[in-house]
């Protein structure tokens, strides 16, 4: 696929995702991930609870810039698509010791109080369809020293 091609799936996707999270805005008066259904964006099909769940992992790892919010989507995508780590995204984001924010217990009020911003949708989206920016990374740690590519405050290898 050309970087053409990647680049209009990416836009179409942060365009349906923007679209989901208005929707689901306007239905409940806020984002939430309730109401399942399936989701395709540049040819994946997810649920809109895991949608919802990736970008409040964002959210939860990331909300400060969007590079850094699409390096994490992309992070769990490489995951998913690796024999080394569980073939989902709820899989992965759940797997032992893996997310702080997942055992801490951020994730789940993210996820219950709903305030997903749209950004987060769109990251996730993006990664959903294909993109990205950290070059194949399947993990990141905060900080700006050490090996690896910085994005933001982290440091995705």
């Amino acid at each position: 696929m050309c970087i053409r091609d990647r680049a209009r799936l990416a836009e179409e996707a942060r365009q349906r995702a923007a679209a989901e999270a208005a929707a689901k805005k306007d239905n409940a008066g806020q984002v939430d991930g309730t109401g399942g259904g399936t989701i395709t964006t540049g040819g994946t099909t997810v649920s809109a609870d895991d949608l919802t769940l990736l970008a409040a992992i964002i959210q939860c790892e990331a909300h400060y810039n969007y590079e850094s919010m699409l390096a994490v989507a992309t992070v769990i995508m490489n995951r998913v698509e690796s024999s080394r780590f569980p073939n989902s995204i709820s899989g992965v984001i759940y797997q032992s010791g893996q997310f702080t924010p997942a055992r801490s217990g951020k994730l789940a009020r993210v996820l219950s109080n709903g305030k997903i911003s749209s950004s987060c949708y769109q990251a996730a989206a993006e990664a959903l369809a294909g993109a990205d920016n950290t070059g194949g990374a399947k993990y990141f740690h905060a900080g700006t020293s050490g090996s690896g590519l910085v994005i933001g405050s982290q440091i995705f290898y």
